[in-house]
């Protein structure tokens, strides 16, 4: 498990060197070259992180409403969402789950004084197990339909999840990437 996030993250990595070292720029339909606004030194306040973490707290564990995406091959696939992805099953669809589990790893590694920290740490512990990352892996090699499943928005939330488990000196990242 944890050598397949491993080259996950490090596939996610190279990928992420690709940085553009001036503002990138747009063409008008006139040709004239206008140049793009970049804010340096915008920090994140605790505040704003409090609030950005109330979201992804209040959908994370929630399986209804949920927007499945699924090809439905044999009576099976037809299963409440926490079967098929008992990690991955809140906010809406899958992608939003995995992006909702980012960003409170994320926060929680930037804001160590957040609000909700013991709420966010439970909730991963729940989701983020072994058994349960294990049968989010098998689903996409159930059929020919599952093999593609949120290719490639909900596997770049996954990759950056991964990254962030991988980069964060924390007994409890180690736990929740193994």
């Amino acid at each position: 498990m944890k050598i397949y996030l491993t080259a996950i993250t490090l596939s996610a990595l190279v990928f992420l060197q690709c940085k553009q070292s001036t503002a990138p720029t747009i063409s008008n339909p006139d040709k004239k070259e206008i140049k793009t606004a970049h804010k340096p030194g915008l920090q994140l306040s605790i505040e704003e992180a409090n609030r950005l973490a109330d979201l992804p707290l209040s959908c994370i564990q929630n399986p209804l409403p949920y927007k499945s995406g699924i090809v439905i091959a044999k009576e099976e696939d037809l299963a409440m969402p926490e079967v098929h992805h008992p990690a991955f099953y809140g906010c809406f669809d899958w992608h939003s789950a995995v992006h909702g589990h980012w960003s409170l790893v994320y926060l929680l590694k930037k804001f160590p004084a957040l609000d909700n920290r013991a709420k966010a740490i439970k909730m991963l512990n729940e989701n983020l197990t072994k058994d349960n990352i294990l049968t989010e892996v098998d689903y996409f090699s159930l059929n020919d339909q599952t093999k593609t499943f949120e290719r490639t928005y909900g596997w770049a939330w996954v990759l950056k999840l991964a990254e962030e488990l991988d980069t964060w000196d924390d007994p409890k990242a180690k736990e929740w990437n193994n």
